[in-house]
C-alpha cells in the first residue's frame, strides 16, 4: 500500500476513533513495510477497541492449510503471530500441520501453547489428546478428551466443524463427536475400565 493509503487510514481513525478497522489496515500496512514493533502497536490497539479482529482467517493461514498447501499456510500462520503474539489461532494451525507431518514434540508444546492461551480450545484438546494417546499418557489423554466433550456441549465448536448442539432439534452436530468417543472408548478398555469402553463405543456408533 501506499503511503496515500497510509493517510488515509491515519484520517479513518480520527474520523472514526470507535472502529479498529483502521488501526487493523495500519498494522497491516506496517507490516508489509517491515516495521513490526510499529505493526504490533497498531494491532494491539485494534484488538482493544475490537477484540473480534483476532480472527482465524486472518493471513488465510486455515484457508491454505485445508487446502493441502502446508508449507504456505505455515508461513502465513507465523506472519500473523508476528504482529499478535498472542494469537492461538495461529498457534492451533501450526499445531495441527506439525501433528500431520508427525513433529509429535512440536505439535504437543504447539498444543499446550494454545490451550494457555485459550483454555476452551476443543481443537486443541482433542489434539493433544490425541498425541498423549500415542505416547501411552492415558489419564491425561481421557481427561482432554472428557473436557472436550463437555466444552462442546456447552457450545463451544471447533474451528472447522459445526456447534455440538442445536438449540431447536436438540441433535448433536459435533463432527467429532463419534470420533472422540471412539478415541475415549479404546483409552478406557486401555486402562481396564470395561463398563465405560462399552457405553463409549455404543456411543459412537450411535454418532
Amino acid at each position: 500500500r501506499s503511503p496515500r493509503h497510509c493517510g488515509g487510514y491515519r484520517r479513518a481513525q480520527e474520523l472514526l476513533p470507535a472502529s479498529a478497522a483502521p488501526l487493523f489496515h495500519l498494522a497491516l500496512h506496517s507490516a508489509q513495510l517491515g516495521r513490526m514493533e510499529e505493526a504490533r502497536r497498531f494491532y494491539a490497539d485494534a484488538l482493544a477497541t475490537d477484540p473480534s479482529y483476532r480472527s482465524p482467517y486472518l493471513g488465510n493461514g486455515f484457508v491454505l492449510q485445508w487446502d493441502g498447501h502446508r508449507e504456505e499456510a505455515v508461513r502465513a500462520h507465523r506472519a500473523v503471530l508476528e504482529i499478535d503474539t498472542g494469537n492461538h489461532y495461529a498457534c492451533l494451525g501450526m499445531a495441527q500441520i506439525a501433528a500431520q507431518r508427525r513433529q509429535y514434540a512440536e505439535a504437543e508444546d504447539l498444543f499446550r501453547r494454545v490451550m494457555a492461551l485459550t483454555p476452551d480450545s476443543v481443537d486443541a484438546q482433542r489434539g493433544l489428546a490425541k498425541l498423549l494417546s500415542r505416547r501411552g499418557l492415558i489419564e491425561e489423554a481421557v481427561s482432554l478428551y472428557e473436557s472436550s466433550m463437555r466444552l462442546a456441549l456447552h457450545g463451544h465448536r471447533p474451528l472447522a466443524a459445526p456447534i455440538v448442539t442445536d438449540d431447536d432439534s436438540r441433535r448433536f452436530l459435533d463432527s467429532g463427536h463419534s470420533s472422540t468417543y471412539e478415541a475415549l472408548a479404546a483409552l478406557y478398555a486401555k486402562r481396564g475400565d470395561a463398563a465405560r469402553a462399552i457405553a463409549a463405543c455404543r456411543i459412537s456408533i450411535a454418532g
